[in-house]
């Protein structure tokens, strides 16, 4: 059972993709919306001693029963806060148990002091008793729908209690019947409502997820755009950082590299643009075949792409460089009127963490300033090469801002002094 489970809601086929951004948005608005529904119960509990006061000292357990719900609704409260104050320390498979636990711990507690009080109620008691129940289960609905499952066993302990109660102990007198039928429609009404709820919960968020999905994305070629990269970008560099950190077990790096298709312009001016962007299309076909899943391939801006390998050893970068370069010049690229044409491209990369001695000296961003200087080389020195940077055999102390900006005003200097090494200067 995950925290937020999509329950009776099913995506179509089309959307399947969204389906982990989709529950990890619920966990958040369950988040949200849990601490309202948790501070709601409060003033319940007050009201709830107030119908109880005739019960409250014949009948047996009640007191001990009506405390117990108060620490069970003072747990779940603290364990809310903790979980906002402290994302990322328990899985969702985890919370989500655990919010349902809770969740069926209230229900049961609120069960139980119904069965425990209501020989003791007069009739107006007991209707003011179902009333408050309504407004609970009413609180519950548009508070924990999120967690359907969760909500299922709230709402149906506690309603199924109440009728159980009506029938075993006849319920109102001379309005038995009525008082059934009332809870019965309910029962029937709450779920139909509960799964409505939910259902427009997850249209509404699956529809942003889509629209958010559009305005990061490439629209002639289907990849990630720039605005992505640099949204993502930002967490992931986080998370790579921590994993070099005291304590991390394996350390992580990124492999960027910046790729730019050989005059490209020319295909633009003497085929038409029809045929640049079928080549653009099948270039980034290619990209997406050539990276692993977990990988990305980002469209840059015209004929540039960017790739990010995540996780990868040091040395993968010089593997994947060549192996992207060597499927670009022998791929046949199909133009819209039948021909092929033959193109070659040029790569520059480099690894972030760029020096692992000091993993914070440089930015994200700047590791890929340093990429763009390797391929500006790769083009400069005839093109259809995969050139690298790496950290040389000087060390980068000191101001990081400084040396980056040596070694991309003169990175075959930088290299001479021993502050870069450049790899793979020829095809």
């Amino acid at each position: 059972m995950s925290l937020a489970d999509l329950g009776p809601y099913r995506l179509p086929a089309e959307d399947a993709a969204y389906e982990a951004a989709l529950r990890d948005a619920l966990v958040k608005e369950l988040l949200d919306r849990g601490i309202g529904a948790v501070v709601a119960l409060v003033p319940v509990l007050f009201i709830l001693k107030e119908i109880l006061d005739s019960a409250w000292r014949d009948a047996p357990w009640l007191k001990e029963t009506f405390f117990a719900v108060s620490l069970v609704l003072a747990a779940r409260l603290i364990f809310h806060f903790w979980v906002r104050a402290s994302p990322g320390r328990a899985t969702a498979h985890q919370l989500g148990w655990t919010f349902f636990g809770l969740a069926g711990l209230l229900a049961a507690g609120f069960a139980l002091m119904n069965w425990v009080a209501w020989p003791y109620l007069n009739p107006g008691q007991i209707g003011l008793l179902v009333i408050l129940h309504a407004g609970i289960n009413a609180v519950a609905l548009t508070t924990m729908a999120p967690s359907v499952w969760a909500y299922c066993i709230y709402m149906g302990v506690d309603v199924l209690s109440l009728l159980v109660l009506a029938w075993l102990k006849g319920g109102i007198p001379d309005h038995n019947h009525l008082l059934m039928l009332l809870l019965a429609l309910f029962l029937t009404a709450l779920p139909v409502l509960s799964i409505q709820n939910h259902r427009a919960l997850a249209d509404r968020i699956l529809s942003g997820l889509k629209l958010q999905d559009l305005a990061l994305q490439d629209t002639l070629t289907g990849l990630r755009n720039r605005r992505f990269l640099v949204e993502f970008m930002g967490p992931e560099s986080e998370r790579i950082l921590r994993s070099w950190g005291p304590g991390a077990s394996v350390p992580q790096n990124l492999t960027i590299l910046m790729l730019d298709l050989d005059h490209f312009k020319q295909v633009n001016d003497t085929l038409g643009h029809a045929a640049g962007d079928a080549v653009l299309k099948q270039l980034a076909a290619l990209l997406t075949d050539a990276v692993r899943k977990h990988d990305l391939a980002i469209r840059w801006g015209g004929e540039e792409f960017v790739l990010i390998a995540r996780g990868a050893d040091r040395g993968y970068a010089l593997v994947l460089a060549d192996r992207i370069r060597t499927k670009v010049e022998s791929h046949p690229f199909m133009l819209p009127d039948g021909k092929e044409i033959r193109k070659t491209c040029s790569i520059g990369y480099s690894l972030f963490p760029f020096d692992p001695s000091t993993p914070e000296l440089l930015a994200w961003d700047q590791v890929l300033g340093l990429a763009d200087t390797a391929l500006y080389r790769a083009k400069a020195s005839g093109r259809n090469r995969a050139i690298g940077v790496y950290p040389g055999e000087k060390p980068w102390s000191g101001e990081g801002a400084a040396l980056l900006t040596a070694a991309e005003s003169d990175l075959q200097g930088s290299a001479q002094s021993g502050l870069v090494r450049i790899m793979g200067e020829l095809p």
